[in-house]
Formats: C-alpha cells, structure tokens, sequence
C-alpha cells in the first residue's frame, strides 16, 4: 500500500513544475525555469524594439520640425496663446515703427524747409 502511494506521489510532483518542497518552498525543474526565462527574455526584448520604433518616430518628428515640413504641428504652434501674443506685439512694433518714420520724415522735411528759408533770408 504505501508503495503505490509513493508512486502516485511521484507521478504527481513530476506533473507539476515542482519536484520537491525544502524549508516551506517549492524547487522549479530546469525546464520550467528555461521557459520563463525566455518568456521574460522575449518580452524585453519587445519592449526594446518598442523603444526603439518610439526613439525612431521621434528623431523622424524632430527632423520634420527642423525642415517645416509637419504642417499639423505648424497649425497647432500658430493656434497657441503665446504665439499669438507674440505675433500681436510684432503687429503693434510694426505699427509704431511706421508711425516713427512718418514722424521722422515730417521733421526731416521740416528742418530741410526751415534750412532752406534761413538760406534765403
């Protein structure tokens, strides 16, 4: 009777992935052991060719960004508050600057016929 107990004990811890239990823990059979290795090896290494394709697409926007050519992200800068602000500012100096060269030929002009008269007097 207990040789076939030792048996079925037996047939049992070779079913499963454990072959013996020491101090409360199960010992893991080689095989068990290289599978989730590989099965944790296989999944860095996704998570790298994961990496990789992000750092590609990225390097790929930066280069689009370098030359102006991503059209979407250009309309997404000029929709931004401080580009706009920006760009108001630059309105209002253009506008003064116009101003100020008017100003400036007037007085020219002003001085030019206030020379021209002090000449003829």
């Amino acid at each position: 009777m207990e040789n076939k107990e030792m048996k079925r004990n037996n047939v049992n811890a070779k079913a499963t992935p454990w072959a013996e239990e020491r101090f409360g823990l199960f010992k893991l059979d080689d095989a068990t052991l290289l599978k989730e290795s590989q099965k944790q090896l296989g999944m860095a290494k996704s998570y790298i060719d994961e990496l990789k394709d992000t750092i590609s697409k990225q390097q790929l926007l930066i280069q689009q960004l370098q030359k102006g050519e991503n059209k979407d992200l250009r309309k997404e800068i000029k929709k931004d508050d401080l580009y706009q602000q920006i760009l108001n500012e630059n309105k209002a100096l253009r506008e003064k600057n116009k101003q100020l060269k008017a100003a400036y030929d007037i007085a020219l002009s002003r001085l030019y016929q206030a020379e021209k008269n002090a000449n003829c007097a």
